[in-house]
């Protein structure tokens, strides 16, 4: 009799290529504004399912705001599109443009990239990477080819620039840099040039044989 329950009050809308699915829905306004709330319950499903053919969003509660296009997400928040995936504790989603903010424990995995940070700025692009990002605090980037830590890490995908603020650390294979700010410039995925301010500090390992010894480890420096 509970299952035949829980089938009732589960509510399935379908509306503007998005699919939401709630355990409650509820139909308010806030300074004129249309809202739909969507609610998960303890007895009924866990989470509030949102997606379209291509996005899955799994979270505890949705606020919809219908005239600017924008989902307010209270979670913890689970966004999958694709092999790419996002989680953090809490999110704003303009559906409409792809493009979001992620706040809490952020974890972005998309493309051959990850991205660690607390608050995270997405906006979709047609540019290489296809996004441009504001990560804010704790922000660690970490690529196939370079890890990137900062407090503060901002892409722009159209000029292809990187901009690198506090406590910054870019280490690969055998090379890395630090500085209190470092400004990259890309080629693709390529570091192109690079500009760093204030305590500067780059290095290059290489390995060479000595006196017919064996491999030795040798570090060029400049401070």
């Amino acid at each position: 009799m509970k299952y035949i329950i829980l089938l009732i009050i589960s509510i399935i809308l379908y509306a503007q290529e998005w699919n939401y699915s709630a355990d409650i829905l509820e139909k308010t306004t806030e300074q004129n504004r249309d809202i739909r709330i969507f609610k998960s319950t303890q007895a009924g499903n866990p989470e509030v399912i949102i997606y379209n053919d291509s996005i899955s969003i799994f979270t505890k509660q949705a606020k919809q705001y219908i005239d600017t296009k924008e989902l307010h997400l209270i979670g913890p928040v689970t966004m999958i599109n694709g092999l790419d995936s996002l989680t953090c504790q809490n999110m704003i989603f303009w559906y409409e443009i792809d493009s979001l903010h992620a706040f809490g424990n952020v974890d972005f995995k998309f493309n051959k990239n990850y991205l660690q940070t607390d608050s995270l700025m997405y906006v979709k692009t047609d540019g290489f990477r296809g996004y441009s990002f504001v990560a804010n605090n704790n922000s660690n980037f970490y690529d196939p080819e370079y890890n990137i830590s900062a407090t503060n890490i901002s892409y722009n995908d159209i000029s292809q620039y990187m901009y690198l603020n506090k406590n910054v650390k870019i280490n690969s294979d055998n090379q890395g840099a630090l500085g209190e700010k470092i400004n990259l410039e890309f080629k693709d995925s390529l570091i192109k040039n690079m500009l760093i301010e204030k305590n500067a500090y780059i290095f290059n390992n290489h390995r060479a044989i000595v006196n017919n010894a064996n491999y030795q480890l040798f570090k060029d420096e400049i401070r």
